[in-house]
């Protein structure tokens, strides 16, 4: 049984894969550690714990209000993308909420036993956010996914994890420390705007999504001029001393995407958003890379 709520929360692995998010976790850590020589393990498995089960609760509430509001069905594409909980595993809606609800109290759990412990309760702020965006994705009356914001908020939540970690390790959130969580976040926000460019049909009619607004030609477009942009950021940020010219390597990454765009009509339905989160993956342990050398 533990087993069936563990794989229904990081949805088989699928759709998208969880493991980028711990993926911009540790991006923030090896930040913190060029700048201080100081790695806090501690912080770094509070962080990784809290945010996972806040995470997870996005994919939770995500699953119950589609299903609630008839966007997923028998036959939707993501009912089969991400082994749907109601269709895949028979499991109640219901139980979805309670799960979503009780993955979130245990992340602010974990932060406050941390906070009391460290005398320091900033954390918590970060954290009344990262829950306002894990509802409020699909939760109404916030409704971002249904709202051609979806992509956008969770972009920004990449942002803000990056940030609070920066912040409570530093003290200070500067603004090179937003705009090198900016590309990664932009390679993220295409991840996701990927699934809702290949539900695009599916979709129209029921709900509003950037992708269903601009169509598959635009969509396709708008993502590869935002891996460019996310990919080409780091050569800016070299060339104006932000980073060290070790940064460079992550444009190993860019042969892999424009491949991908190349081939991105020839790839399955099922395949697409772990193909392409390879190549983010890659970027973001090629960032951790040049942060520790």
């Amino acid at each position: 049984m533990l087993k069936k709520y563990f794989m229904i929360a990081i949805r088989d692995g699928r759709v998208p894969p969880i493991y980028l998010y711990f993926v911009i976790i540790s991006m923030g850590f090896a930040y913190c550690y060029e700048k201080t020589g100081i790695f806090n393990l501690a912080f770094y498995f509070v962080a990784l714990v809290s945010y996972g089960f806040l995470l997870v609760s996005i994919n939770l509430f995500d699953d119950y209000f589609d299903y609630k509001n008839g966007i997923d069905k028998p036959d939707s594409p993501n009912t089969a993308y991400r082994n749907h909980p109601v269709f895949y595993y028979h499991m109640k809606p219901n139980m979805l909420l309670r799960l979503a609800i009780a993955s979130i109290v245990l992340s602010v759990l974990i932060f406050f036993v941390f906070s009391a412990a460290e005398d320091d309760y900033t954390m918590i702020l970060f954290e009344i956010a990262g829950i306002t965006i894990a509802y409020g994705y699909t939760g109404p009356p916030f409704e971002f996914k249904y709202r051609a914001v979806g992509e956008i908020v969770l972009m920004l939540s990449f942002i803000l994890i990056f940030n609070s970690i920066v912040f409570f390790q530093i003290r200070n959130i500067s603004l090179n420390s937003i705009l090198l969580s900016l590309p990664f976040s932009l390679l993220l926000f295409v991840l996701l705007y990927i699934g809702n460019f290949r539900d695009i049909e599916n979709d129209r009619g029921k709900i509003t999504t950037i992708a269903v607004l601009l169509g598959k030609k635009s969509s396709i477009i708008l993502m590869e001029t935002a891996s460019c942009i996310a990919v080409m950021a780091i050569v800016l940020s070299v060339f104006f001393k932000i980073l060290n010219p070790i940064f460079l390597i992550t444009l190993i990454t860019f042969p892999f995407l424009v491949h991908f765009f190349h081939k991105i009509g020839s790839i399955p339905a099922k395949d697409i958003e772990n193909h392409y989160g390879k190549i983010i993956s890659l970027y973001g342990i090629l960032f951790i890379i040049s942060c520790l050398i």
